[in-house]
């Protein structure tokens, strides 16, 4: 019996260890994952923030536009208000 309970404790110990490295290599792939995942958000909040920049330019740009055409042309900028209005209130009633 002693050859038995040697040959089953070198198994549980084979099994533990065994156990015990594919754990280690599940924490090291969840770290590199975690990593990849962070480095990836942080990528992509740069991106955002640059073009979230060049929108609030674009739109800066299409407002001082816009002043500087109702301010040279008041009646024409009236009708154009007028008319998106107008099409705002057909859009909103269809809903």
């Amino acid at each position: 019996m002693n050859t038995t309970s040697s040959k089953m404790g070198n198994g549980m110990e084979a099994a533990r260890e065994t156990f015990s490295h594919a754990s280690a290599r599940v924490d090291e792939a969840t770290q590199d994952a975690r990593k990849a995942a962070s480095e990836k958000l942080q990528e992509g909040a740069a991106y955002a923030r640059q073009h979230a920049g060049e929108a609030l330019d674009a739109a800066q740009g299409l407002a001082k536009s816009a002043s500087r055409y109702a301010r040279e042309n008041p009646g024409q900028a009236i009708l154009i208000g007028l008319g998106g209005l107008l099409l705002a209130s057909l859009l909103f009633r269809r809903r």
